[in-house]
């Protein structure tokens, strides 16, 4: 099962849903259970197979969104509790939204609040919801869409007592200065 997962992983973080959906027609339980579970990648960060697919857009190119949006729909379809897969978070507490958002991933970002609205209210362990991060990475195209569907997320407080908003006017002051 190990070498399985390997191959799995690979398909995934690799965008190449070929290969993934040429496994789970060989292995289709086995591949199944790998998505679903919750250290799909054996390391410390506890990436689940929707994380998998948001890593490879670090290259930021629209073919890169576009494959693991792809990917991210088809493991939604093929596993048993897609909802679950949608709940899982990071060690840190971040979902898969806060990931998406973060790498300016805006049209896996719709997708995910299309499937659960309530993702973009929940929070990390630093009581930071994704537009944190979408505003900490300069997330434009994102920010954009995010703000004009759901306003409220500019009031929620993080575990410092701030607000996503004052986050943002904080960002715009200086982006230069160092934080004290």
């Amino acid at each position: 099962m190990k070498d399985l997962r390997e191959q799995v992983k690979n398909a995934i973080s690799g965008l190449r849903l070929e290969k993934l959906k040429k496994l789970y027609s060989e292995n289709p339980e086995q591949v199944k259970q790998l998505l679903q579970i919750e250290d799909f990648s054996t390391c410390q960060w506890n990436y689940t197979a929707l994380f998998w697919c948001i890593i490879p857009c670090f290259r930021r190119d629209e073919v890169s969104h576009l494959k693991s949006l792809e990917i991210m729909k088809w493991i939604y379809q093929n596993v048993d509790d897609p909802e679950k897969l949608l709940k899982d978070r990071t060690t840190s507490g971040a979902t898969v939204l806060h990931w998406a958002g973060f790498l300016n991933h805006l049209e896996a970002a719709k997708w995910l609040c299309e499937k659960r609205p309530a993702m973009v209210f929940e929070k990390d362990m630093n009581g930071q919801v994704a537009m944190n991060y979408i505003i900490n990475n300069w997330c434009v195209e994102v920010f954009g869409w995010m703000y004009s569907c759901y306003p409220n997320v500019m009031l929620i407080k993080d575990n410092a007592g701030r607000t996503v908003r004052e986050c943002l006017i904080e960002s715009y002051k200086n982006p230069f200065e160092s934080k004290k």
